[in-house]
């Protein structure tokens, strides 16, 4: 949901145009609520992360190799030896209550497909979280922002650009040093940084509290005092489509969260300034610089096309993303 500071599944209802207008449902605990306490990472560009979420605690390779002894609770998926996505995708169907059942397979018509796809499987094996979650990762690994203007540029289409995005790469490639963490193909990195941002709590979520392990970030994971309060690298496309930034949801724009770096101290009170992460330096930036650098992460990173990932329709005829009443109304799917 990129137009909310954070995600509501069950326990919700509406959604608006970017799920701006979903609420909880009156009538629900807020403790029973599907709402994470941390604001979810894009799915755009995941075929790039070998371990999913804030902590990198779900996948068996990658940086969790060497951590077996805090593959407990949600990371006990890693046993299987799965990457970060799928290992994820299994975990969460317990996670945000999802069900594979006669309804899902005959109704909607899920099963000739399931039947297609793992068919090299014997039918009690067939139709579990675990092919489901292969499906479900092969889909989100197709979502690859690659129609940028960056992109173009780099392929040699040189009126791709503005010349103030081009001065907003020269900063980000070079005296703005942002090129140091943001360093993979999405502009993310397998690496954790304390930048001491303010949690979700700060932000008025649901069902979260100054208590919440996942404001530990990495720590929440390994236990190491030294993870305590790191965030993954997170990736840069499209990110003038978010409304809100960071994993507390603490910043409302691109601008926001250019000058909380510029500015590098932290604002949660809970983390001093000798924790901060050493990539994490004041620049001398002047505001020529800060816009130059602005335009180039909000428009030569933006993909304009994502609408061609957004399925005409889903099998069981439901509105998509959701199929309550306010939502199929506002999405105009009655």
């Amino acid at each position: 949901m990129p137009g909310r500071i954070q995600g509501i599944a069950d326990g919700g209802f509406g959604y608006g145009i970017d799920g701006e207008l979903r609420e909880m449902i009156d009538g629900y605990e807020e403790s029973e609520l599907d709402a994470q306490g941390i604001r979810p990472l894009s799915p755009l560009n995941v075929t790039f992360v070998t371990n999913t979420l804030w902590s990198g605690l779900f996948g068996a390779g990658g940086v969790n190799k060497g951590t077996e002894d805090s593959w407990t609770g949600l990371a006990e998926v890693n046993h299987t030896g799965f990457i970060g996505l799928e290992a994820q995708n299994i975990e969460g169907f317990d996670l945000h209550r999802l069900d594979i059942n006669e309804r899902v397979l005959d109704e909607f018509g899920y099963r000739d497909y399931f039947d297609e796809a793992f068919s090299y499987l014997e039918e009690d094996e067939r139709y579990t979280p675990e092919t489901a979650s292969f499906a479900m990762g092969a889909y989100l690994k197709t979502l690859i922002t690659n129609r940028a203007p960056f992109q173009c540029w780099l392929d040699g289409d040189f009126s791709a650009l503005t010349n103030e995005e081009i001065e907003g790469a020269l900063v980000f490639f070079g005296k703005g040093r942002c090129y140091q963490c943001h360093s993979g193909p999405s502009f993310s990195a397998m690496d954790f940084h304390v930048i001491g941002t303010k949690d979700m709590y700060e932000a008025g979520g649901l069902n979260t509290s100054v208590d919440d392990p996942r404001n530990l970030g990495r720590g929440m994971f390994t236990g190491k005092e030294s993870d305590m309060r790191k965030f993954k690298v997170p990736q840069l496309y499209n990110l003038k489509d978010y409304a809100s930034f960071f994993h507390g949801s603490s910043k409302y724009s691109v601008r926001e969260v250019v000058d909380y770096k510029v500015k590098a101290e932290p604002e949660n009170p809970l983390v001093d300034q000798s924790d901060i992460s050493t990539f994490l330096k004041p620049l001398d930036l002047t505001d020529t610089e800060i816009d130059a650098l602005v335009s180039f992460l909000e428009n030569a990173l933006h993909d304009p096309d994502l609408l061609r990932y957004v399925p005409d329709e889903v099998l069981s005829g439901n509105c998509f993303p959701h199929n309550d009443p306010l939502s199929r109304s506002q999405l105009g799917c009655n």
